[in-house]
């Protein structure tokens, strides 16, 4: 008999999506009789807070990072850049001492750099192998990308969620067009969402994420868009510290966040959906056979997700 392990998942704290997409591996630890114990802050340590109350759960940081309002971010992660590599020597050192102090047998980290260690087994997720830069920045993408890789090869695995056939793929050429690292495997789309089951029907299903000021500014073009619309609008708007309280302004419902089999119910039964072109939104529309009726929407200067809506229109037209 296989002994229990002891796995210590901390996703990113960038966005909701990082956390979101952890919670189907972290049931599926817990069904085969593994230990989990979270490591996670913010909002999504809040989220994960209330989807597993019964697990224990670590306050570990992670790199607060800030977006300008307009649409062009690469100066200000080139400016970050430092800080981003210096935190994930503090995250390395803040792990060997978790792993020796809580007897951790397993770590998984999606996309945090430094959450790996010689004293467990160490696994990180990422969709993204290819590092996509702004046109102007192409020619930094082979750069960035052999730097990502080289932090991949710390970890014992990378797990990739997408479809390992290139025609069935979610991602496209992130995943696909470079050489896999020795360590890599692809896994399979992973969503918290269920395809069967009851539903809510809507007109419009908005839902929001990401990392502001984008998600408060698309929110409020939302709010205007639809202030004098007839049909039944839901916005959830992925804030799950905030107050539970629902609002409601002209016929928009207005909710702070939704657990997992709630907001299933909301996608099940909506007729058109406006969202982010974030990879885990994505798998949550394909788990759901959603993906023709979704309005995708890039955070502006974010090369990964502008090209994530082309692909998945590209293929809608194939």
């Amino acid at each position: 008999m296989i002994a229990p392990k002891r796995i210590l998942v901390c996703p990113l704290d960038w966005g909701l999506g990082h956390a979101t997409r952890c919670i189907p591996l972290i049931n599926s630890f817990l069904s085969r009789g593994d230990e989990v114990i979270i490591g996670s802050c913010g909002l999504s340590g809040y989220l994960l807070k209330e989807e597993f109350p019964d697990l224990q759960h670590i306050h570990i940081p992670s790199f607060s990072m800030r977006y300008s309002a307009g649409n062009s971010q690469i100066f200000a992660i080139l400016r970050a850049l430092p800080s981003i590599i210096l935190f994930s020597f503090r995250e390395h050192s803040i792990l060997k001492s978790i792993v020796k102090q809580y007897k951790i047998t397993d770590v998984v980290s999606d996309n945090r750099f430094g959450m790996w260690c010689k004293d467990a087994k160490c696994t990180y997720i990422t969709h993204q192998l290819l590092v996509r830069m702004p046109q102007k920045f192409r020619w930094l993408e082979p750069i960035a990308s052999r730097l990502h890789c080289s932090i991949i090869n710390h970890y014992d695995s990378c797990w990739i969620p997408d479809n390992e056939i290139i025609r069935e793929s979610l991602s496209g050429e992130l995943s696909h067009i470079c050489s896999l690292p020795k360590n890599a495997k692809f896994i399979g789309p992973l969503s918290r969402i269920s395809k069967e089951g009851a539903f809510i029907e809507s007109d419009v299903l908005v839902i929001l994420s990401g990392i502001e000021p984008h998600r408060s500014i698309l929110e409020n073009k939302i709010l205007e868009r639809y202030s004098k619309y007839q049909g039944k609008v839901i916005l959830v708007e992925g804030l799950p510290m905030q107050n539970r309280v629902v609002r409601e302004l002209h016929n928009i419902k207005i909710y702070p966040s939704l657990n997992s089999d709630v907001l299933s119910e909301y996608i099940r039964g909506a007729k058109h959906i406006i969202c982010r072109s974030g990879y885990t939104s994505i798998m949550d529309m394909y788990a759901v056979g959603k993906l023709d009726i979704v309005e995708w929407i890039p955070t502006p200067g974010q090369p990964e997700q502008e090209y994530l809506a082309l692909w998945l229109n590209v293929k809608k037209t194939l």
